[in-house]
């Protein structure tokens, strides 16, 4: 129960996925590539004359690696806000060829959302939005809300994407307000257990339509919120 190979080549590399919503008719948010350590300083003065605060980082890494925050000072601070200066960082890059090509992008907003959508070709069946209790870690808790403009936009996205089965994807605000992607993985997400505890079973879903039966309707829920027990 997995998708197109070519597909999920393309949504593991952050650049790629956006080329390719771009080439599909589907404005993806603001970013610039940076394909070496010499275009890095060049290329953070080009964004910053767009936007005061970016954000640096690698297109084919996870979570928090390679992720720098700057803003129009060229104040530069890693995802752990340990700081470093503008040398440090082409240095650092210079001498990990293998990150490249990089994407500067603008800074988004807090709160993070993790969205777990159910797709069939192309179609939007189910999602479940959560918001995460601490932005920078999603394992310490989720609120599930239901948010008019992240439901339109993942519609709008998995139908140019052409995409089935189940994602995970995080999404974020702009300064305009306007839902932004992150990124889309092809897989369930980390913390799949607290769409399941709202009362959307997507582990069923995908087993019903792997043996080509139609999926329930999602059922309504309230807003609540799952913290982890420790």
């Amino acid at each position: 129960v997995i998708d197109d190979y070519e597909k999920i080549k393309i949504l593991n590399n952050k650049l790629e996925t956006y080329k390719f919503l771009k080439k599909k008719g589907f404005a993806p948010p603001f970013y610039e590539e940076v394909s070496s350590h010499d275009q890095l300083d060049h290329m953070i003065n080009k964004c910053n004359e767009k936007y005061e605060n970016l954000v640096l980082k690698s297109t084919n890494q996870r979570g928090s690696r390679s992720v720098y925050f700057i803003d129009k000072e060229k104040r530069i601070s890693d995802f752990f806000n340990n700081k470093v200066t503008l040398k440090e960082l082409i240095e650092d890059f210079k001498k990990n060829e293998k990150l490249f090509p990089l994407m500067i992008m603008e800074k988004y907003f807090k709160p993070v959302y993790d969205i777990d959508i159910l797709t069939w070709k192309g179609e939007l069946l189910k999602t479940v939005q959560r918001k995460r209790i601490h932005s920078d870690f999603p394992n310490m808790g989720h609120k599930v809300v239901k948010i008019d403009e992240i439901n339109e936009y993942c519609e709008n996205l998995v139908s140019h994407l052409d995409i089935s089965w189940l994602y995970d994807c995080d999404i974020m605000f702009s300064e305009n307000k306007k839902p932004c992607l992150l990124e889309i993985n092809p897989r369930q997400s980390g913390s799949l257990a607290i769409s399941i505890m709202s009362g959307v079973n997507f582990i069923d879903d995908i087993i019903n339509l792997s043996l080509g039966k139609k999926v329930s309707k999602a059922k309504k829920f309230k807003e609540s919120t799952f913290v982890p027990y420790k």
